[in-house]
């Protein structure tokens, strides 16, 4: 038996960070759905690190998505929507990387989701954090090195670069670490129960 493998996890993120935090809990053992859009999926479907696509998507998206379910929903719309808060009361761990106001506005915010679910564990990724001048941006991984990096004075662009390279290495450290820190979560849970 896997670590992880009575644990429900929707996985709403896109791009790198959420996507591979979600990949890892997978590969423990949970049951991952990945919320995705109708029609076009996550966008990383589209993302291309080299010319090799698998079903005419990124290998890149196909690696980072091992072992998940997908299922379509249009969060937009009240009945998919209503399914998705179906899904959430069931889920142990939801994982997210929108925008702060996304996910209050959508009704699946931090509050209402611990309403639908006082058990939820809720995982959020940012790339700027919860404040700040640039936390209405989006922040992936890259885009949101390159958007600190172009805004550093030349002289000090190499240091600034080092220092967001740091910053990135220390990201992927938690991205590792969610999944140890939810297993952990799970054990408690039992125990309590």
């Amino acid at each position: 038996m896997k670590p992880l493998e009575r644990l429900l996890n929707l996985d709403f993120s896109k791009f790198l960070a959420g996507p591979s935090a979600a990949m890892r809990l997978a590969d423990l053992g949970a049951r991952v759905i990945k919320i995705e859009k109708p029609g076009t999926g996550d966008i990383g479907r589209q993302l291309y690190i080299s010319n090799l696509e698998l079903d005419g998507d990124s290998t890149l998206f196909h690696s980072l998505n091992r072992n998940k379910q997908s299922y379509a929903a249009d969060l937009k719309n009240p009945d998919d929507l209503a399914r998705v808060k179906k899904l959430v009361a069931r889920a142990d761990v939801l994982i997210q990387n929108f925008r702060p106001v996304v996910m209050d506005r959508l009704g699946l915010g931090w509050e209402a989701a611990r309403h639908i679910n006082p058990r939820l564990v809720y995982g959020i990724v940012t790339g700027y954090g919860t404040s700040g001048p640039l936390v209405g941006k989006p922040g992936q991984d890259l885009l949101a090195l390159f958007r600190r990096c172009r805004s550093a004075p030349r002289r000090t662009g190499c240091r600034r670069l080092t220092h967001e390279i740091s910053r990135i290495r220390r990201r992927l450290l938690h991205h590792y670490s969610l999944p140890v820190l939810l297993s952990g979560s799970r054990h408690h849970r039992e125990s309590c129960d």
